[in-house]
């Protein structure tokens, strides 16, 4: 799949329930970390889905973006992985809930939650809630598996959708900046200045504006 096909749909893509693990979560922890949750698919499921993958496989001539059936063929089998992936999620997390891996399934819940409510006031009070994890062993976790703390992954994510939003819709910077769950424009700026090197308005001229 091409930058361009997760871009182009994003929405639809996050709104399948475990895409956000699968795609988003799972790739920073395993990047940043030993620890993964690696999908691992049975052999009665992959033999349910290997017959689709040689389907998308075999017509790949066209980019599934450019085709309206490979489209489709590509975004049920992106679901079912992300299904399985939630399925899976939920059944470990279950199991080991008295264990030693129970802060990492407690971290992603909260992780999950952050990509879902960039936009609205997160505090750590309210992940620590969710994690059901004490302040100290709750940040010290989620670095070790991030390599972020949680409000440094937070800034990540309203940063990443800023960037977005800046590139693909002509938006004044004060809607973005309370879009994306910043303070205030001038909290934006600075924070996305720190972070890119460059103010919001530089970054949109530097890009131009485009939608897809």
């Amino acid at each position: 799949l091409s930058p361009y096909f997760l871009e182009r749909y994003k929405d639809e893509l996050h709104s399948i329930p475990g895409f956000t693990i699968l795609w988003d979560i799972e790739p920073l922890i395993r990047d940043g970390s030993s620890h993964g949750m690696f999908l691992r698919l049975n052999e009665k499921q992959l033999k349910t889905l290997t017959p689709e993958f040689n389907d998308l496989l075999d017509k790949s001539d066209d980019k599934p973006e450019n085709n309206i059936q490979e489209l489709s063929k590509a975004l049920t089998i992106i679901s079912k992985l992300s299904s399985l992936m939630l399925e899976s999620h939920k059944t470990i997390d279950k199991k080991h809930s008295y264990d030693e891996n129970a802060n990492l399934y407690s971290i992603v819940k909260t992780m999950e939650y952050m990509k879902e409510n960039y936009d609205e006031k997160i505090s750590i009070d309210m992940l620590l809630k969710i994690a059901n994890m004490s302040k100290s062993n709750y940040i010290a976790s989620f670095k070790a598996l991030s390599r972020y703390t949680p409000i440094e992954y937070l800034t990540e994510i309203r940063v990443e959708k800023a960037k977005e939003m800046l590139f693909n819709t002509q938006k004044n910077i004060s809607a973005i900046a309370q879009d994306c769950g910043f303070f205030d424009s001038s909290h934006f700026t600075s924070t996305f200045k720190k972070k890119t090197g460059q103010s919001p308005k530089q970054y949109r001229k530097e890009k131009a504006y485009k939608i897809f």
